[in-house]
């Protein structure tokens, strides 16, 4: 018996990473395609704590 299955590759993200020398803080974010547009996006990205942990006051 013979089975074919289909395969559909979704392809690999592009992991991007800054670091602010200033406030000592890494900020990174996951992007489907690499280029200058997902820069510009990290590089704009506001600067607020991930959703998943309480922000400290």
């Amino acid at each position: 018996m013979r089975v074919n299955h289909e395969y559909g590759r979704g392809g690999a993200l592009a992991y991007l990473a800054a670091y602010d020398v200033h406030r000592t803080k890494v900020f990174d974010r996951c992007e489907p395609k690499t280029g200058i547009m997902p820069f510009m996006a990290l590089v704009e990205q506001p600067d607020q704590p991930p959703k998943d942990l309480p922000s400290r006051r």
